[in-house]
């Protein structure tokens, strides 16, 4: 993966009020989006291992069905706007027809 640059997607219900990657990354307010800045982190640590880089960009949904096409991360994974989704999911039988899932990363209670 030496020098691959992937496009990661991550879900984040509310605007945060500074930048993105800050947000992602700042002690404060942990109970908010943990999961989330969970996996940001855990993709820090693949970063430096496997020597790539990554844009990470917002979204506000999961993906949900509609009309007949996906929204949110699910939509942009489906149509190849990014490469590898950066939050946890449900896994749900119409989501699993257009993407392939990794393995969990977190365990929830």
């Amino acid at each position: 993966m030496d020098g691959l640059r992937l496009k990661i997607m991550t879900v984040v219900t509310q605007k945060p009020h500074q930048p993105f990657e800050l947000y992602l990354t700042t002690p404060q307010n942990t109970h908010l989006d943990s999961v989330h800045r969970y996996n940001y982190g855990l993709m820090g640590m693949l970063k430096e291992f496997y020597n790539f880089t990554f844009v990470n960009r917002r979204t506000k949904s999961w993906g949900y069905l509609r009309n007949g096409k996906f929204d949110g991360m699910i939509g942009a994974l489906s149509r190849r706007e990014v490469d590898l989704g950066g939050s946890p999911m449900f896994f749900r039988q119409e989501r699993h027809r257009v993407v392939s899932y990794t393995t969990r990363t977190f365990v929830e209670r």
